[in-house]
């Protein structure tokens, strides 16, 4: 692929054909993807977090409440329809096992917290590769929708 957008954490973008493909890596957080197959629109998010509790909206994608509000907000002016949208997920994974403490738990968060968000809206997950206790290298082509995941565990796989 020749024009790859790399995301980092807390960032979240939405594009309609200007890439091939959207990469990031990601631990405990989520790597986000709604897309939009018949207008071929897709937003992506590296969400860092469940919730945003400090009331600072500026950092939109590093919460997965306002990363995905933010991103179906611009899909829906692009003239994207929210029922026809399809997610795919990775990530979540429990980086920190030395502590049964939730605050240390943010993997198991941020998969809740996402899942719960995107039921709300009526948004169907068609398919996830969250959990376990390894990184995952991303990547999303946006000509073949396809979500290519490379574990640190030397796992490789496309959903």
């Amino acid at each position: 692929m020749k024009n790859v957008r790399n995301i980092v954490m807390g960032e979240y973008i939405v594009t309609d054909n200007e890439y091939d493909a959207i990469t990031t890596f990601v631990g405990s957080c989520i790597a986000l993807y709604i897309y939009d197959q018949k207008r071929r629109i897709t937003g992506a998010a590296h969400i860092a977090l469940p919730t945003c509790k400090n009331g600072n909206k500026s950092e939109k994608g590093k919460y997965a409440d306002l990363a995905i509000e933010s991103i179906l907000e611009i899909m829906e002016k692009k003239g994207s329809n929210i029922k026809e949208l399809n997610i795919k997920l990775a990530g979540g994974a429990q980086i920190f096992t030395s502590s049964s403490s939730e605050l240390f738990n943010i993997g198991r968060n941020n998969i809740n917290a996402v899942k719960n968000i995107l039921n709300d809206k009526g948004i169907r997950i068609v398919a996830e590769d969250l959990g376990g206790n390894y990184g995952r290298h991303i990547t999303f082509n946006l000509n073949t929708f396809e979500l290519i995941i490379k574990s640190t565990k030397g796992v490789m796989k496309t959903i």
